[in-house]
């Protein structure tokens, strides 16, 4: 029922239902209840209310996964519109999984109001759970695909939040760091396999210039070209990306420490 060709018109699907439930008074409350039981949980990450979508006009949904998509989010997602800002010139897609790389940020696991709800604070990138499970892949596939033949929608949550994850994860280390934060919940147990899973979601999905994450991206620009930031996040990736590596600095500056102060103790025992 979630293929994007197997569709069938919501108005369709809502009038067999009511042929059904002809004595209630409530049918659309009651059909909207009967699609969010059965297909609610195929949804990976936080989704909307189930109060929330309890509204008798359906005319705005066309088709079961036109449902699902809006099972994705919250109210306040459409207002982001409102405070959408243009992405930088030197934020190119190519910019992009460099300046996620070399910013030095830290994650933190936040419980947003959907999935998609993601924000950049003090060096600190704040993402919802996802769960990756043997659903999530057609389920986001089938959800990007069908939001991508819609013409008339400004922006492209879904396809944008897979660019987003995109590139962040470039190997099972970044699933690894992801997983450790609670921000992915592995359900597949090969963190390989879920990196796959996400990169092959993201691939050949075009950019969009409303890019929802624009303002994101924007803040861990400006993050980035801080001078301290940029030689913290330098000397992290380059020197301390290993404990091996640490414990080897820290023993050189202890024997830099010591002879140092060897020299001093030489120096004032020969003074005296």
């Amino acid at each position: 029922m979630l293929l994007v060709e197997n569709q069938l018109p919501f108005f369709v699907l809502r009038e067999l239902f009511c042929t059904i439930e002809r004595s209630r008074a409530d049918q659309d409350m009651i059909f909207m209840e009967a699609i969010f039981t059965m297909l609610g949980d195929r949804v990976p990450g936080k989704r909307r209310p189930r109060d929330d979508l309890k509204s008798p006009n359906l005319s705005y949904i066309r088709r079961i996964l036109d449902f699902m998509y809006h099972c994705c989010f919250h109210s306040s997602t459409s207002k982001v519109k409102a405070r959408k800002k243009k992405l930088r010139d030197d934020n190119s897609t190519s910019e992009v999984k460099n300046q996620l790389k070399e910013a030095g940020i830290k994650f933190k696991l936040v419980d947003g109001n959907t999935m998609f709800d993601i924000w950049f604070e003090n060096g600190t990138l704040h993402i919802p759970e996802i769960k990756i499970g043997d659903d999530t892949e057609p389920f986001l596939r089938n959800l990007i695909t069908y939001e991508q033949l819609l013409a008339d929608r400004d922006l492209k949550h879904a396809t944008d939040y897979m660019l987003f994850m995109d590139y962040l994860i470039d190997s099972p280390k970044d699933m690894e760091t992801l997983c450790q934060h609670g921000i992915i919940k592995n359900m597949l147990g090969d963190d390989k396999a879920v990196a796959t899973t996400i990169n092959c979601l993201g691939f050949g999905v075009i950019f969009s210039p409303n890019f929802y994450y624009t303002e994101v991206f924007n803040k861990i620009h400006e993050h980035r070209i801080r001078p301290w930031n940029s030689w913290m996040a330098n000397l992290n990736h380059n020197y301390f990306n290993s404990p091996w590596v640490l414990i080897s600095f820290l023993a050189g500056a202890l024997i830099l420490l010591l002879t140092l102060l060897l020299t001093v103790f030489s120096v004032l025992s020969y003074a005296q």
